[in-house]
């Protein structure tokens, strides 16, 4: 659904250096002087352009948009922050493959996106979760996930949480409960769900991944260091030394990824007196 025309939103768009005409085809936007002198004193009018298109959903009357195309190159002279911000409002909006002729037209090249090799139409379809647009995005455009999120100084959370996305993407699906519990152990807490409703979109078999997860979930076994029914401390008034610990520990989740029984403190102790003998 697109965001409604108001005085409000036509205000911001006026501010911004354009206006927005309503025609038989639509909403049409377009730079309210010579656009080549618009985009030329400021080139981050180039980018504000491309995230009131998506906003609204509207066009970009011709003239208006060749300039943008001509000039895109110059958005290298905005800081990274404020590029990746418009970038970020384009992708979480409900127009998200508006980034497409920004990233074609070169305005992203000095951050290594190049132009779309595919159609960005599956931007529309994977969730509306920062990570998931992002991933979606860089995986269609074929660029380096790390080097560019590190380029366009995206935050700590978001660049780890797309490497994660990236190191999942090369591996095939889970196939069953033990292995989504080993696969997600090893990783920090982010939106798998998201994820695997991402990668579904480009290999169906992960949609059966979404179901497994939900399944994990609702039945409350644990996977994850965090949920083990003992802590470090606790094994260390057991007898397990500080150079054992990390090896027991994993011992330890493995035993309860497979038998969730297990994961109680008496049964949990005394396997690991067991294993650090």
């Amino acid at each position: 659904m697109r965001m409604k025309w108001t005085l409000e939103v036509d205000r911001v768009v006026e501010n911004a250096g354009f206006r927005v005409s309503e025609t038989a085809q639509g909403l049409v936007l377009q730079t309210k002087g010579d656009p080549r002198a618009v985009f030329g004193e400021q080139p981050l009018r180039i980018l504000t352009m491309y995230v009131c298109s998506a906003m609204i959903g509207a066009n970009v009357e011709a003239d208006t948009f060749l300039a943008a195309c001509d000039l895109a190159p110059q958005l290298e002279q905005l800081p990274p922050e404020q590029l990746s911000s418009g970038v970020q409002a384009i992708l979480m909006s409900e127009h998200p493959e508006t980034a497409g002729p920004l990233a074609a037209s070169g305005g992203l090249a000095h951050v290594g996106v190049g132009e779309p090799r595919r159609c960005l139409g599956p931007l529309c379809e994977v969730p509306r979760e920062a990570a998931s647009r992002w991933w979606t995005f860089f995986h269609l455009c074929g660029a380096d996930v790390p080097r560019v999120a590190c380029a366009l100084k995206l935050d700590e959370a978001l660049s780890r949480t797309l490497t994660i996305y990236q190191s999942l993407s090369a591996c095939a699906p889970p196939a069953d409960l033990l292995s989504l519990k080993v696969r997600l152990g090893r990783l920090p807490k982010f939106d798998f769900e998201a994820a695997a409703r991402t990668f579904a979109v480009f290999q169906p078999a992960w949609a059966d991944t979404v179901g497994l997860y939900q399944a994990l979930c609702a039945s409350g076994e644990p996977y994850r260091l965090s949920q083990l029914a003992v802590t470090a401390p606790e094994l260390t008034a057991a007898g397990v030394s500080g150079r054992r610990m990390r090896d027991v520990l994993s011992q330890l989740l493995a035993a309860v990824q497979r038998t969730p029984a297990l994961n109680t403190p008496a049964a949990l102790l005394a396997l690991a007196r067991t294993l650090s003998n």
